[in-house]
Formats: structure tokens, sequence, C-alpha cells
């Protein structure tokens, strides 16, 4: 048996929030198999940077964003900022219509509880936190009660070892 796996969906565009994602993907890890897009994935900034902004560029993260949502048992999703992130609602959406089970995180102040009232992201929730504690107490719990065998999805995405293929190419490494 092995770990659940997670996937975090949450925006990735400033310093502070990939900060952010490290530390509640750090959080996480003793109790999920993480797959966090910024560090497991393909970053659009990082291509950039190098001189690759093309179509099948962008295909290609799209591709291994989905590959580890069909892959993964839960997606957690953060909630924060003045609206919420475009990618992370695509995200949530997409999970929710294959069934799985979705967390929002919600630590901004302008998320508190009664003010987060969209029905579209309430209705894909399964549970929503305002506190990383709070979302970490029950991941706890979550993942004990919830350790499985590898299901075919994930073991197309997950190395021999159960981590998370590593899906840049040698130049983004």
């Amino acid at each position: 048996m092995q770990k659940c796996s997670c996937y975090i969906a949450a925006p990735l565009f400033s310093d502070a929030e990939r900060a952010f994602n490290i530390r509640l993907a750090g959080l996480l890890e003793c109790d999920f198999q993480v797959y966090l897009p910024q560090r497991d994935g393909i970053l659009l900034r990082d291509l950039r940077e190098v001189g690759e902004d093309s179509v099948a560029t962008r295909r290609r993260i799209y591709e291994t964003d989905l590959a580890a949502i069909r892959a993964c048992d839960i997606i957690i999703v953060v909630l924060d900022g003045p609206s919420i992130d475009d990618g992370a609602s695509f995200e949530l959406g997409y999970a929710a219509c294959l069934g799985k089970t979705a967390i929002g995180l919600a630590t901004d102040s302008r998320r508190v509880p009664g003010y987060f009232r969209n029905p579209m992201w309430e209705g894909a929730l399964e549970k929503m936190f305002y506190r990383t504690e709070d979302l970490c107490e029950w991941s706890r719990i979550f993942a004990r009660s919830a350790r499985i065998a590898p299901s075919a999805a994930q073991q197309a995405v997950l190395g021999d070892e159960g981590q998370y293929a590593d899906h840049r190419s040698a130049a983004e490494n």
C-alpha cells in the first residue's frame, strides 16, 4: 500500500505564491504523495526564459497537469487572492468532473467564512479550510484511513518508486 496522492492547484506566478505552495507541499508530504505543478510539472515561465513558448509547449504543460490530476486521489485548491486563480479554477472543475475529492484552502482574510459564496466552487469542494494547520490536521486523519494500492493512471504518472516522474526535459532541469 502507498500514500494517497494529492494534486495542489494554486496560483504560482509570484515568488510569494510559489514559496507558499512549496511550504504547503512540504507540510502535506508526510501524509500524501504530493504533485505540485511548479515543482513536478512544467512552468511556462521557465520555458519562456529559454525561448520556448509555442502552442506545442503550452499543450505539453496542459497534458502533463491533466495526467497528474487524473492520477491523484484528491485535489487541494488554494483559493487565496482578490479573485480565484484561473488555472486553479480549471483544475478544480476538471477534478470535479472526474469525481475526485476536492478540498479548498482559503487563508486570505478576503475569504473568511461567509464571504466565500461561489456556488460552482462550493459545489465542487467536499471540505473548506481557512487555516493551513486545520488542513494539515484533516490530512493526517484522511491519509491514515485511505492508504491505497496505486491505480493504472497513478502508475502511469508515478515512477517505480512511487514518486511523481519528472516531466521536464533535460533542458528544463
